[in-house]
């Protein structure tokens, strides 16, 4: 019984994951509430079932920072006394007085219904990674590594066809309600990036513990390796190499700068993962020269020169406009110091706060500027407390050399997308799609998940197994997608 359970919950999340992409990075109400209600039940089913079966959580102090963010930012929309709004957020005060809008009693918040929203999506995030965590330290990680790398192939196929017939419309007939320069299923092109960032180092990792579980270096003839090159192992490998290269090849078509720039960030920081693994010495050349093939790969089809125009031709004075939005940010920051404008309400507050009376930004294009206006200290503090004690957890899991081949390089894909889009979040605002914040919700619980009660029964990544092999002692398999068969690892740990 409990093996189906953790059968149904991976595909359920990986459907949950498709829908977010799929959905036009679920920015519609059909799109997201399906998408917070489906992570509300998986990350509570995969609680309490992996809680049953004493699996392993994130440490409490990282779950308590996390609901204290939440708690703080229910306060911001309760209910004020015109005076005790003054007393605790004057510029509030003064922002609803402009308006004359401000009633007898009032909220902190300048939008309490969108705020209201964004925490109920903050509630469903953090369900999820509660989670999601506590059941891949008890199941392992390879299903859900294997359904992002099919997913982001599927969604890198959708777009470089689309992009191909040019036909300016998601799906070849649905037009975005407010514009703006499509990509794939997606409404802009710079938040087809930011999913395709933070799934890409998972394929890369995937194929790279491929290339350690399968041994080619112990073929040292030409013979051995041809008759490997026609083992089972070989042809999944390969499927795996060419997904990365065609997940990459999307990412670059965007011609978005940021998703370009983060796209070589990714390569370099893998790369460095490889080149300092010690584990790897006698097939490192490999991964990097697979590396640099996919960069040469992505070069020459989307075309050097136009990489280079797209460049030359950016607005580079202003941050391809993004200053002004910046600007505006730090003034509603200076003012909100304390209590933020309330969660989502940034384009609410530049009502009053644009600086340029023609142009109005609802997005700060910088999450991190956007998040410090909207949350405030009060929920700041605790929101930074929490980076940092997922910093630390993750940095926990490396030094504790527990996992298995696979699931190290899974976990090294995920912290490097983490640190994609980290950088992409510095000038725009992808995590502000549903779809995309799914997707990070996953990778952060990948990155923290401990090894747990069956870290004894796994072997050292030292001591890998081979790739298609590595599920040999579960019995349970998930259907078959793309050519691949999915299995959940390491459920000898569950008592059933």
């Amino acid at each position: 019984m409990a093996r189906s359970i953790f059968v149904v919950l991976v595909s359920l999340l990986i459907t949950l994951l498709a829908w977010g992409a799929l959905a036009f990075g679920a920015v519609y109400p059909w799109a997201y509430w399906p998408l917070s209600i489906g992570s509300l039940t998986v990350g509570f089913v995969a609680w309490a079932t992996s809680r049953a079966h004493h699996g392993p959580g994130p440490r409490p102090g990282l779950i308590g920072m996390l609901a204290t963010a939440a708690l703080v930012a229910c306060v911001q929309i309760l209910p004020f006394s015109a005076d005790t709004l003054a007393r605790l957020s004057p510029s509030a005060d003064m922002f609803f007085r402009h308006g004359s809008v401000l009633g007898s009693r009032t909220a902190l918040s300048l939008d309490p219904v969108a705020s209201a929203l964004s925490i109920i999506w903050l509630v469903s995030m953090t369900v999820l990674f509660v989670g999601c965590v506590r059941w891949f330290g008890l199941v392992g990680v390879h299903g859900v590594g294997r359904g992002v790398m099919v997913v982001g192939s599927a969604l890198a196929l959708i777009g470089i066809v689309q992009e191909a017939v040019s036909s300016g419309a998601i799906y070849g007939f649905w037009q975005p309600r407010f514009g703006g320069s499509v990509f794939g299923p997606f409404t802009n092109e710079n938040h087809f990036a930011g999913w395709m960032i933070m799934a890409l180092p998972v394929a890369l990792g995937y194929f790279w513990a491929g290339v350690q579980t399968s041994r080619i270096d112990r073929h040292r003839d030409w013979r051995g390796r041809l008759l490997w090159l026609s083992s089972p192992a070989a042809g999944e490998l390969t499927m795996v190499g060419v997904a990365a290269a065609v997940m990459g090849s999307s990412l670059v078509l965007t011609f978005s700068l940021t998703g370009i720039t983060c796209f070589a960030l990714a390569l370099v920081l893998f790369g460095w993962f490889i080149r300092t693994d010690q584990a790897a010495s006698s097939s490192r050349s490999v991964g990097l020269a697979y590396l640099l093939f996919v960069a040469l790969v992505v070069i020459v089809w989307v075309g050097i020169d136009a990489i280079g125009q797209e460049f030359s031709s950016a607005s580079w004075g202003d941050v391809g406009g993004r200053l002004t939005a910046w600007q505006d940010g730090l003034r509603i920051i200076q003012d909100f110091t304390l209590t933020g404008t309330g969660m989502n309400t940034y384009g609410t507050a530049t009502l009053l706060y644009s600086a340029d009376p023609t142009t109005r930004f609802v997005h700060a294009h910088n999450g991190y500027v956007q998040l410090l206006a909207e949350a405030g200290l009060v929920v700041g503090v605790p929101i930074l407390f929490a980076v940092i004690l997922f910093m630390q957890e993750t940095r926990r899991r490396f030094q504790e050399s527990t996992d298995d081949t696979v699931t190290y390089w899974l976990r090294v894909g995920s912290v490097t997308g983490l640190a994609g889009i980290a950088l992409q979040e510095m000038v725009d605002f992808s995590l502000q799609m549903p779809g995309n914040m799914a997707l990070f919700t996953v990778l952060c619980a990948i990155a923290v998940h401990p090894s747990g009660q069956s870290s004894r029964h796994r072997p050292h990544r030292r001591h890998a197994i081979p790739l298609m092999d590595s599920c040999a002692q579960v019995e349970t398999s998930l259907p078959t997608t793309a050519g691949l068969n999915w299995h959940t690892d390491d459920q000898t740990a569950i008592n059933t």
